[in-house]
């Protein structure tokens, strides 16, 4: 009687099981096998790049990278595996690594469609436009009709600012696909950075009439409806973020009960998400809260100290900390507070001026040294490091130079980040010095950073955290927005903050042009006999 094959070791039957369960969906069942088997075939590119597509679809980027790569330096002559590494690239955010990738796979076979309109999409997520531009073109160029292409074409002049063409590409790319989602998504913003916001909202419609559950339609439907003050109907849209931005909410919003209008007494966790500045602007809402309630909240450790001073009667958490879930009777979100507190224009007019608090010892040092230049003080700041559309909302030094070349003021650098080539460049081109308060963190120290708007005059800014700090703390604030992309929803069509009573709002009138804005600071400016 002849003795049955084992066939767990057996490469063949292996191979085919998970090749099996790869074509089955089942991509961590084939993952295990084709490890078994890399083990003792390590330089079998096939099985590699098996390996690495599993890997890809598993969301194992790194793994699938090396997996590639390694089959790449064995044959350096698959172009599909150029492709696919290109693509684990740009997930990866090693972006030159996928154009490099892309450009291989390109020069084998110039016609390559699927290859262009990835690399002019990487080009677009490294903000080089012009070169996505030159890339999508060409690829439309051989097909015309290829919707991928216009789509991502509309994307590119998205971010332009072009954002007619914009919407025409959109429009064309859905006359050739209409069950396209993100079509519909990406035109109706086009059509809310153009002000048609009637049009822009039937967009979204149309993209919620295909999958009325569309996390990402959702979510940019909300923005416009934020933007027009239907807070209502736009903060239960907002909901949709955490799918639309691939975000995880902390473990205890499954644990815990969640805080409903009607508690009056209890222990309340709320926990913040988003940046500096969102922490900030909604984090007047934690004047509301019952005063018989016990609250925590777990938050940025930056903003800790200036949050202790603010609000006396709650504690502040680093949101680093291990918590004790168990100690607490429920839970919210400081966002989602905003759909209890935050829902008509009768809660926006009872917004408090200021409802940020400084610190007495640090405001005084810096008083004492700005004093001493005898002008008005203008606190500056000009960049945003949103990876987004940050580049939307910044401002040029060499925009700015009128303003910082008006006689009888002086000027505090309030820009966090590294500003030193700024400095030097101000100082050597145009003999502009900022003011010398000593070392100030303004990104980290955010304490000292507040204490030093609040000893300026008064402060000129881009959207960032900086307009969020100065309106928190009623600070006569002018703030420069971009027109269309890169204009957030809080600051609506007004030209006074309803946030935040002291901050002043410029606009650009045309894409780009902070001429026209910086003209408007000075007429102000003058206006208010800040200067002569």
């Amino acid at each position: 009687m002849s003795k049955k094959k084992d066939l767990s070791f057996d490469p063949n039957h292996l191979s085919q099981q998970g090749i099996k369960f790869l074509n089955e969906g089942n991509f961590e069942k084939s993952k295990e096998i084709f490890n078994q088997l890399i083990i003792h075939f390590s330089n079998n590119v096939e099985l590699l790049n098996l390996l690495g597509f599993v890997n890809l679809q598993l969301n194992c980027h790194e793994e699938s990278f090396s997996v590639y790569s390694k089959s790449i330096e064995i044959n350096p002559h698959q172009v599909e595996v150029f492709f696919n590494r290109a693509i684990v690239s740009a997930k990866l955010k090693k972006f030159p690594e996928a154009i490099k990738d892309y450009d291989v796979v390109i020069s084998h076979n110039p016609k390559n469609i699927d290859a262009l309109i990835n690399q002019s999409a990487v080009y677009q997520d490294i903000q080089n436009f012009e070169e996505g531009l030159r890339v999508i073109n060409i690829a439309l160029s051989y097909d015309p009709n290829n919707y991928k292409a216009l789509s991502n074409r509309g994307n590119l002049f998205q971010s332009l600012y072009r954002y007619e063409d914009a919407i025409h590409d959109f429009d064309m790319a859905i006359k050739l696909e209409p069950s396209i989602i993100e079509t519909y998504v990406n035109r109706g913003n086009s059509l809310k950075f153009l002000g048609r916001l009637s049009e822009a909202a039937k967009s979204f419609d149309a993209a919620l009439a295909i999958d009325k559950n569309n996390a990402n339609a959702q979510f940019h439907y909300s923005i416009l409806l934020l933007s027009q003050k239907r807070f209502s109907e736009g903060w239960e849209k907002y909901k949709y973020r955490w799918k639309a931005k691939n975000l995880k909410q902390p473990k205890f919003v499954e644990d815990l009960p969640s805080f409903s209008i009607t508690e009056k007494h209890g222990k309340l966790l709320v926990w913040c998400e988003q940046g500096i500045g969102d922490q900030i602007f909604f984090g007047s809402i934690l004047r509301d809260l019952p005063k018989n309630l016990v609250v925590e909240v777990l938050i940025n450790p930056k903003l800790i100290d200036l949050f202790k001073l603010s609000f006396p009667h709650i504690s502040f958490i680093s949101s680093q900390s291990n918590i004790e879930i168990s100690s607490y009777d429920f839970q919210i979100g400081l966002v989602e507070l905003a759909s209890l507190y935050r829902n008509s224009k009768d809660d926006l007019n009872k917004l408090p001026s200021r409802f940020i608090i400084t610190n007495d010892v640090k405001n005084n040092v810096f008083k004492k040294i700005l004093q001493k230049n005898k002008k008005f003080t203008c606190g500056i700041s000009w960049k945003s490091k949103n990876n987004i559309n940050g580049y939307a909302r910044s401002i040029s030094l060499e925009s700015l130079l009128p303003v910082l070349q008006t006689q009888g003021l002086s000027f505090v650098n309030l820009q966090y980040g590294d500003t030193t080539a700024d400095a030097n460049y101000l100082k050597d081109n145009y003999d502009i010095n900022f003011e010398d308060i000593g070392s100030v963190d303004n990104y980290n120290d955010l304490d000292s950073l507040a204490s030093l708007i609040e000893s300026c005059d008064f402060i000129i800014t881009i959207d960032n955290s900086t307009v969020h700090l100065a309106g928190s703390m009623g600070k006569k604030t002018y703030l420069l927005l971009p027109y269309g992309l890169g204009s957030i929803w809080y600051w609506h069509d007004d030209n006074q903050s309803i946030w935040y009573p002291s901050v002043e709002i410029f606009r650009q009138k045309e894409p780009q042009d902070w001429c026209g804005v910086i003209e408007d600071i000075l007429r102000k400016i003058r206006i208010q006999k800040i200067v002569g």
